[in-house]
């Protein structure tokens, strides 16, 4: 009996060992996958978000149906067929009945609708400078939080190596102490970087985990353009100046059209008319015309809305232009501003700075310089280097508030 139970349990062995062996020999291994990377310009974020935004496509869905609502305005009613009979009489009348709007009804109503049609243009293009607005401050925002976190990330290795060469007690708390402060804020810009690249993802219908390689953003508008100019093609081009100016031509066609609308549409009906007496049967043509008579209603209250209308957005475009203008003044001083700080980072202050710290290093290196000036030269050059940063996106707002109150793309 022993024998036997000894038989089975290797025979089991035999057969189970084997297969877990071959098992774990096929084991299937997960490999990390490399996240998909894409090299990124700022016009081809702005490209990609236009293409793939559903708000845009919502604005053009309702660009076609202005166009729609023109070739609606440009229909003329549809005929009656009618028939007019007489059994006592022997009659039979079979005819056409058409209303013809008189008056210019027609042409104020299409006027109106294609007016109508750029007042969707205008908002379209509005929609179209938001989004750009957006995606260009998405876009700066992630590139200044990369930035900052080399600087950051450069600053702590060098923090290290002055610890390596200053093993001195003293030297270490010194340099411990800002490190682990400059290590705090660089685990809050990672945290910052995080949010920037959901941000512009999320404005391109990107996947989140797409590795973008982004430019430094252009810190000038094209052609240089001066302010008498950009205020006049804002006169032009501004989307809530054209709104209001094709708001104002649909009012006064509105006007029109309820003045039209005083004057009577002349209706018409025409047809065989036959008539079947005892004696003999007559054939002939019937022609029946006849007007309504505007009098009771004479448009009064759609033509003093119109009126009241026309004041209002008259006052309104008044108000309008003083905004834009005051827009456009303030957004080109910003930017003229920014454009000045960062002329004097890039010529003076950032080269100086980085040339302090390599000076300061050397410097040390003889033993003339303490530990503590060390760190503060290098941290001097990491703040200006921020600063830097901080002026460029101050560059970037205040190009999008120039191309939002201009209407055009800078």
């Amino acid at each position: 009996m022993n024998r036997l139970f000894v038989l089975v349990l290797l025979i089991l062995i035999l057969i189970l060992v084997p297969s877990v062996a071959f098992a774990k020999s096929f084991e299937i291994i997960e490999l990390p996958t490399a996240k998909p990377v894409m090299n990124l310009s700022l016009d081809q974020a702005v490209e990609i978000a236009v293409e793939r935004n559903l708000g845009i496509k919502a604005e053009l869905a309702k660009a076609k149906i202005a166009s729609a609502e023109v070739v609606t305005a440009k229909a003329l009613p549809n005929p009656i067929l009618l028939s007019d009979n007489g059994v006592a009489e022997d009659s039979y009348r079979l005819g056409i009945q058409q209303v013809v709007p008189l008056g210019g009804k027609i042409r104020n109503r299409v006027k109106a609708a294609e007016e109508r049609r750029q007042v969707v243009t205008a908002e379209f293009r509005s929609e179209l400078l938001q989004l750009r607005r957006a995606v260009r401050l998405a876009y700066a925002q992630l590139y200044l939080q990369r930035e900052k976190r080399r600087i950051l990330e450069l600053l702590v290795q060098h923090y290290d190596e002055f610890q390596h060469e200053n093993p001195s007690f003293e030297n270490q708390v010194q340099i411990e102490f800002v490190e682990t402060t400059t290590r705090n804020d660089l685990a809050n810009i990672l945290y910052e970087e995080k949010i920037a690249l959901h941000n512009l993802n999320s404005l391109l219908y990107q996947p989140f985990d797409t590795d973008l390689i982004l430019e430094k953003p252009r810190t000038t508008i094209r052609g240089n353009t001066p302010l008498n100019q950009l205020l006049e093609a804002s006169l032009l081009k501004s989307p809530d100046l054209i709104r209001n100016q094709a708001q104002i031509k649909v009012t006064h066609h509105e006007l029109q059209l309820a003045k039209a609308n005083r004057i009577p549409n002349f209706i018409f009906a025409v047809g065989p008319d036959l008539v079947t007496p005892p004696e003999k049967s007559q054939f002939s043509v019937f022609a029946i015309g006849y007007v309504d008579l505007p009098i009771l209603n004479r448009q009064q209250g759609p033509i003093q809305e119109a009126h009241a209308r026309q004041l209002q957005l008259n006052a309104a475009r008044q108000a309008i232009q003083n905004h834009v203008a005051l827009a456009i003044t303030n957004a080109y001083t910003t930017y003229q501003h920014t454009l000045d700080r960062l002329n004097i980072h890039e010529r003076h202050l950032v080269p100086e700075a980085q040339n302090l710290q390599a000076q300061s290093k050397k410097v040390h290196t003889i033993g003339k310089l303490t530990v503590d000036t060390l760190v503060e030269a290098d941290t001097h050059r990491a703040n200006i280097e921020l600063s830097y940063l901080k002026i460029l996106i101050q560059n970037q707002e205040a190009i999008s508030d120039l191309e939002s109150a201009t209407g055009e793309e800078l």
